[in-house]
C-alpha cells in the first residue's frame, strides 16, 4: 500500500514536470513582453551585471532581478536560445504546482492536492504565462510558498513550528520583493492577517509577535546586497528611480500615464477579467462556494475550515490588487493557486461521493464535460475553415499558419471526431444515470487538451506569433563595423535585436541627436518603425536606402535602412583641395 501511494506521488510529481516543460522548447520568442525578458537576462549574464538590469545597454530598473539571476544559471548551463530563457518560467511553474498540491494535501489530504494543482496547471491564465518568459512567473511561486508557510505555522500546535513557518513566510517575502518588488510581501502578508482579523483570533497574533523582528531580519538580509549593490552601480539616481518611481509611484493616480501606457483600469476591472482569465474552471466557482457555504455533514471541520481559510486568503488578494490604479489581467494570477486548491476540495469530495452529489454539482461537472466534448469538434471544424477561407483576427497573416496546418488536417480532422464522440458518450451516460461524470474523465481530457496546445497548436502559430523574421532578415546587414542607430524604437524592438543579432542598438528618441550622429558617421544602419520615417527631414529620407522590413500587424512595421552619404544618384562633392595620395577622400558629412 505504502509502495503505491509513493509511485503514485512519483508520477503525479513527473505529470506536474511534463506539463511545465511542454511547449518550452517548440517555438521562438513571442510579442511583447518575451523579447525583451530575455535579452535582459542575455546581458545580465554576457556582462556578469548583476545589480543593474539593462535592455540594450540601458538601465532597465521596472523589475528586481531575481528572475534574471535564475535565467543567467539557465544561460551559463545551456546556452542562450528560446528555450534556455524560458527555462527559468517551468521551473517556477512546476515549484507553484508543487506547493499548491502541499497546502492542498495539507488542508484535505491527497486527492484534494492533486486536484488543486491540477485545476491550477490547466488554467487558461496560468498555463499561457508560466509557459512564457516572464518574471512573473517567480512571483506567483514565491507568493504561494509564503501561503505553504503560514499554513505550516497556523496548523501548527508547537512554537518550533510556528517559527518555521512564519519565518518561511518572512524568506518568500523577501524572494517576491527580489522578483516584483513590493506587490509580493503585500500578497504574502496582508491576506493572512485580515483572515485573523475577520477570525478574531487575536491568539495566534499574540503566537507572532515573536517570529516578527527574527522575520523582519531575514526579510531585511535577503533584500538589502540587492539594494546596496544597486546603489553602488547605478548611484542614487537608479535607487531613488527603482524605489521611488517605478514601486510606490505606480500606486500613485497621478503617476499613470508614464508606465506602459498606465494599464489605468477602475476599481471593478478584475472582477470583469476573472470570468475569462479562469476558463474552464470558472464553470466549477458557484458550486465550490455554495460547498463552503453550506458544507455537508461528511466534511472533515478541519478540511471546511482550510478551505475557508484559502478562499478568505483569496478574497483578501483580491481586493488588495484592486486598489492601485495600474491593473494587468496578469496581475491577479499570484492569487490563483489559492482559488485553484478552494476548487480542487470541492471536486476531491464529490469525486468521493458520486452518487450522491447535488443536482448543482452535478450540472456543474456535466456542463464542463459537455463543454469540453465541443472542443475537438471545434478545433477540426476551424482548422478546416482556415484552410479554405484564410480569414484570421485582423492585422495577422495567415498563410504560414495554413502552410503548417493543412497537412496536420488528416490528423487533426479524425482526432477531433473520435474524441468529440468518446467525451459525448461519457456525457450522455451521466446524464441518463443522474450522476456525476468522472473526474478522472474530465481531467485527463482538459491535460491532453492543454499538451496537444502547448506542443502542437503553438508550433502551428509560431511562424505568426514569432519575433524573429526582422532579426532573421537583418543579420547579414549588421556588423561591428557597422554603426547601428535606431529611433523611437520600443522594447520589443530593443530586446530582439540584440537578443537574434548579438550586436547593441545606439538607441535616439530627439531628432536633433539622431541626425548629428548620423553626420559623424556615414553609412549607418538605421532601424526605425516604418510610421517615423515620414517624421524625419527630406534630406535624411533622400539618403535611406532600404535593406529589409518586416510588417508583423497593421501598427507594428519595422524597417532597416543605410544612410548613404550622399542621396541616392547623386557623387559625393569633390575636396576643396586635391589630398595626398596617401589619404582616402572623406565622404560628405552633412545631412
Amino acid at each position: 500500500m505504502v509502495k503505491n501511494k509513493a509511485a503514485l506521488t512519483a508520477s503525479f510529481i513527473l505529470l506536474l514536470i511534463l506539463i511545465s516543460l511542454s511547449g518550452i522548447f517548440s517555438r521562438d520568442l513571442w510579442k511583447p513582453d518575451e523579447p525583451r525578458v530575455a535579452e535582459i537576462g542575455r546581458e545580465m549574464w554576457l556582462n556578469h551585471q548583476y545589480t543593474l538590469p539593462t535592455l540594450d545597454k540601458t538601465p532597465f530598473l521596472e523589475k528586481p532581478p531575481l528572475y534574471w539571476w535564475v535565467m543567467g544559471i539557465s544561460y551559463q548551463l545551456f546556452g542562450v536560445s528560446d528555450a534556455s530563457a524560458r527555462l527559468p518560467s517551468a521551473l517556477f511553474a512546476f515549484l507553484t504546482l508543487l506547493f499548491t498540491y502541499l497546502i492542498g494535501k495539507r488542508i484535505g489530504g491527497e486527492k484534494t492536492g492533486m486536484f488543486a494543482a491540477l485545476v491550477l496547471a490547466t488554467l487558461s491564465k496560468f498555463s499561457i504565462i508560466s509557459h512564457r518568459c516572464l518574471v512573473d512567473n517567480a512571483l506567483i511561486f514565491f507568493v504561494t510558498l509564503g501561503y505553504y508557510g503560514f499554513f505550516v505555522a497556523y496548523d501548527s500546535e508547537t512554537s518550533r513550528g510556528k517559527w518555521i513557518g512564519y519565518n518561511l513566510m518572512a524568506v518568500a517575502s523577501g524572494l517576491a520583493f527580489l522578483s516584483k518588488g513590493l506587490v509580493g510581501p503585500g500578497l504574502i502578508i496582508a491576506p493572512p492577517f485580515l483572515v485573523l482579523l475577520i477570525y478574531r483570533d487575536f491568539k495566534e497574533f499574540k503566537r507572532i509577535a515573536p517570529q516578527i523582528g527574527v522575520g523582519a531580519l531575514l526579510f531585511i538580509a535577503i533584500v538589502t546586497p540587492w539594494i546596496v549593490g544597486l546603489y553602488f552601480t547605478g548611484g542614487s539616481t537608479a535607487l531613488r528611480e527603482y524605489l521611488l518611481q517605478n514601486t510606490l509611484g505606480r500606486m500613485l493616480p497621478s503617476a499613470i500615464r508614464q508606465y506602459m501606457e498606465g494599464h489605468q483600469h477602475d476599481f471593478f476591472y478584475y472582477f470583469r477579467k476573472l470570468p475569462e482569465s479562469f476558463i474552464p474552471w470558472i464553470i466549477a466557482l458557484p458550486a465550490a462556494i455554495l460547498f463552503l457555504v453550506h458544507p455537508p455533514e461528511s466534511v472533515e471541520k478541519r478540511t471546511l475550515k482550510g478551505l475557508i481559510t484559502i478562499m478568505l486568503l483569496f478574497a483578501g488578494g483580491f481586493l488588495l490588487l484592486s486598489l492601485p490604479a495600474t491593473k494587468r489581467n496578469l496581475y491577479l494570477v499570484p492569487i490563483y493557486p489559492l482559488c485553484a486548491i478552494g476548487i480542487g476540495g470541492w471536486l476531491a469530495h464529490v469525486c468521493r461521493h458520486r452518487n450522491s452529489a447535488t443536482a448543482l454539482e452535478r450540472w456543474t461537472l456535466l456542463i464542463l464535460l459537455g463543454a469540453l466534448s465541443i472542443i475537438p469538434m471545434s478545433i477540426a471544424i476551424g482548422s478546416i475553415f482556415i484552410v479554405l477561407t484564410g480569414i484570421g483576427p485582423d492585422g495577422i497573416q495567415m498563410a504560414p499558419v495554413i502552410q503548417h496546418l493543412t497537412p496536420m488536417l488528416v490528423l487533426i480532422v479524425p482526432l477531433g471526431i473520435l474524441a468529440f464522440l468518446f467525451l459525448l458518450n461519457k456525457f450522455l451516460k451521466a446524464l441518463k444515470n443522474k450522476t456525476a461524470p468522472s473526474c478522472l474523465v474530465i481531467f485527463t481530457t482538459i491535460i491532453l487538451l492543454f499538451l496537444i496546445y502547448h506542443e502542437g497548436a503553438v508550433r502551428i502559430m509560431n511562424p505568426v506569433k514569432s519575433i524573429r523574421a526582422f532579426p532573421d532578415k537583418a543579420r547579414p546587414y549588421i556588423r561591428s563595423d557597422i554603426p547601428l542607430a535606431g529611433y523611437n524604437l520600443d522594447e520589443l524592438t530593443r530586446g530582439m535585436i540584440p537578443f537574434y543579432t548579438g550586436h547593441y542598438i545606439n538607441e535616439f528618441y530627439k531628432l536633433s541627436r539622431l541626425i548629428h550622429y548620423l553626420q559623424s558617421h556615414p553609412e549607418a544602419l538605421l532601424i526605425i518603425p516604418a510610421q517615423e520615417t515620414g517624421k524625419l527631414p527630406a534630406k535624411l529620407r533622400e539618403r535611406l536606402e532600404l535593406l529589409v522590413g518586416h510588417d508583423y500587424t497593421c501598427r507594428f512595421k519595422i524597417r532597416l535602412y543605410r544612410v548613404r552619404a550622399t542621396p541616392k544618384g547623386t557623387r559625393p562633392p569633390l575636396p576643396a583641395s586635391p589630398e595626398p595620395e596617401t589619404k582616402p577622400s572623406q565622404p560628405g558629412q552633412g545631412i
